[in-house]
């Protein structure tokens, strides 16, 4: 299904929830279109997005598709039972976005549960403070509410598959709270090579000014260094 553009919530983020239903064809029945500029050849994404970036890659390959790079940009192992044997770090990579509970904890909660974990997680990111106005703290929880529901089920239904091919993950410095967690997060489980990058600031500023920047260098240094002649798009 193509779309004329990506709905977004008040915060600048893509509001999957408003997306319509997938359709009913199936992938490997549509046509394959060669990647038709350089910014079509590289395939990335953020946070939940990495996991419909990382879905892509294996159902491109598995068409005998090449995939010049795959990059995820903070993405961590979503828990569930299928993916329990790669997904160790699960429970500390939520304390390290900030929250109390586990991610686990919190995709077994309705929206309206979880609107107290993320108050506490937006005061703790900075993005609510003592003089945001009422109207702006309520609009920013109503989209958490929304985005965040929506991506802790998407990733509490996909089970993962090894991936025979590279991964990049682009990871932030800092967090919240300091957590002890695998630096490749538990990915070197799954691709068979697997190369990590640090980028300053936290996982929702390091998309941001100033330290976009750095994201951006590092990620041009990865895609001169990608080998493969017909690489991916890229989709933030």
């Amino acid at each position: 299904m193509l779309l004329p553009a990506l709905p977004h919530a008040p915060s600048g983020k893509v509001d999957y929830g408003t997306l319509p239903p997938p359709s009913a064809k199936r992938v490997e029945d549509l046509p394959f279109v060669a990647p038709r500029t350089p910014l079509e050849e590289y395939l990335a994404g953020l946070w939940k997005g990495g996991l419909i970036a990382y879905e892509m890659a294996q159902q491109l390959r598995a068409q005998g598709q090449s995939v010049g790079m795959l990059a995820l940009l903070d993405t961590t192992i979503p828990w569930n039972e299928a993916n329990a044997p790669f997904a160790e770090d699960a429970a500390q990579s939520a304390r390290e976005y900030g929250f109390d509970v586990t991610l686990e904890e919190l995709g077994r909660l309705g929206p309206d549960e979880q609107l107290p974990y993320l108050w506490n997680h937006v005061r703790k990111l900075g993005l609510i403070d003592d003089d945001t106005p009422l109207s702006l703290a309520q609009q920013i929880l109503d989209d958490l509410k929304r985005l965040f529901h929506t991506h802790i089920q998407l990733g509490s239904a996909y089970a993962l598959r090894p991936y025979p091919g590279r991964l990049t993950l682009f990871r932030p410095t800092d967090s919240p709270v300091p957590i002890s967690v695998s630096a490749d997060r538990n990915w070197s489980k799954l691709a068979s090579e697997v190369e990590v990058h640090f980028v300053p600031g936290l996982h929702h500023t390091m998309v941001k000014e100033p330290h976009v920047r750095d994201l951006a260098r590092l990620l041009h240094q990865s895609l001169s260094a990608s080998e493969s002649p017909t690489p991916l798009r890229l989709e933030m």
